[in-house]
């Protein structure tokens, strides 16, 4: 059986589809942004992380059409999804979360408009 340490996520050996190549390569260049640049702690890049695989997991297969088509309407569904699991606090957190992540997507043009980052 594998195991894993706490907050690694489990990963495909191979990209199913041209959207797994992708979303792997956001997350790799995203946690390296969080850990060189940012100089977070491990418990926070995995914290970050998880939420940031599950959103572009979740987006992936929600069929949007690429990151460049995010709008602020798919980020509050998502959102919409995530908010009966969790508490008042939990929710803030996985907001502030997945604004990190927007934030990067934006910087790194992978996103079409700031409006989309403001979206939570």
């Amino acid at each position: 059986m594998l195991r894993l340490a706490h907050g690694q996520w489990p990963r495909a050996i191979e990209p199913t589809c041209a959207a797994d190549v992708v979303r792997f390569a956001i997350c790799d260049e995203y946690e390296i942004r969080l850990r060189e640049e940012r100089g977070l702690a491990c418990s926070s890049v995995a914290t970050l992380m998880w939420e940031a695989r599950n959103f572009l997991a979740w987006q992936t297969g929600g069929g949007i059409d690429g990151w460049t088509g995010l709008s602020s309407s798919d980020v509050d569904r998502y959102m919409d999804l995530r908010a009966p699991k969790l508490t008042r606090c939990s929710l803030k957190d996985t907001a502030e979360r997945l604004r990190s992540l927007l934030r990067y997507l934006h910087i790194t043009s992978q996103v079409a408009s700031r409006r989309t980052c403001q979206g939570t």
